[in-house]
């Protein structure tokens, strides 16, 4: 909503609080928001255990609604491999970059990573974090239960309405917000996914980012030690094409490129 808020939202949840996302609730919501004609769905799933049932979900909708455009969460396991759903292909994979330009230290990357967005580090102070809503913020939730004297958890009220949080799962919703703002601009849907996502990793730079010396003796290891290097440079390692940018995205679907 911070990112594209004239959207419509179609929250469908799959999920069991503190229990991760099961195979079958996880096809079934997939099928339900493509049926319901989604024009994108957002997965912050980076780590999750491959299945072959999801696999084949998102297979089957992309196949049967060419316009649809999945975005997912690369992880939050600081691998140097995306995790699942988001390594699939025809999968917007999103790592998370700190607020300032830095790939976040837990963020999934390399080989299938698309690009990042901000995901923020409380671990260099909440201010670093991003912002969200909790749920508990809600009366309703506190029905029968004493107001907490202070946060329960790093946030700005005793009812932790709003919470300073961080994770991929916060960069992959903002990259789908953006594509759907690309889809604003292009009324008539004359672009199709693939060139939709084209036109975002063309958009997306590597300008206001920069790495850690341990990723580049990191990438200096990787190169040496195979046949050929693992990206064409080391940025696009970390970073994949770039750190989304929603005006010159949306600028390149406006000018018909």
């Amino acid at each position: 909503m911070g990112v594209a808020p004239g959207v419509k939202i179609l929250p469908v949840r799959a999920g069991i609080l503190f229990g991760g996302i099961p195979t079958v609730p996880a096809v079934e919501a997939i099928g339900y928001a493509a049926a319901r004609g989604a024009d994108v769905i957002n997965l912050s799933w980076g780590s999750m255990m491959p299945t072959t049932a999801i696999a084949d979900a998102i297979a089957d909708v992309l196949a049967a609604n060419p316009n649809l455009i999945i975005v997912a969460s690369s992880g939050n396991d600081g691998e140097n491999r995306v995790g699942f759903p988001a390594g699939l292909r025809h999968v917007i994979s999103v790592g998370a970059s700190t607020l300032q330009g830095t790939r976040a230290p837990y963020s999934s990357f390399g080989p299938g990573l698309t690009l990042v967005a901000p995901g923020g580090n409380v671990q260099t102070g909440l201010e670093n974090g991003i912002l969200t809503t909790s749920g508990t913020g809600n009366d309703l939730f506190w029905q029968n239960i004493s107001l907490p004297e202070q946060p329960w958890a790093p946030a700005q009220d005793p009812k932790s309405d709003y919470v300073w949080a961080q994770g991929t799962s916060f960069a992959s919703p903002a990259v789908a917000g953006v594509v759907a703002l690309m889809l604003s601009a292009d009324p008539q849907r004359s672009l199709n996914r693939d060139r939709l996502i084209a036109l975002l990793e063309s958009s997306s730079s590597h300008t206001s980012l920069s790495l850690a010396p341990q990723e580049q003796d990191l990438y200096s290891v990787l190169r040496d030690q195979s046949a050929t290097p693992p990206t064409e440079h080391e940025l696009q390692y970390f970073f994949g094409s770039g750190l989304v940018d929603a005006e010159a995205a949306v600028r390149l679907v406006q000018s018909g490129a």
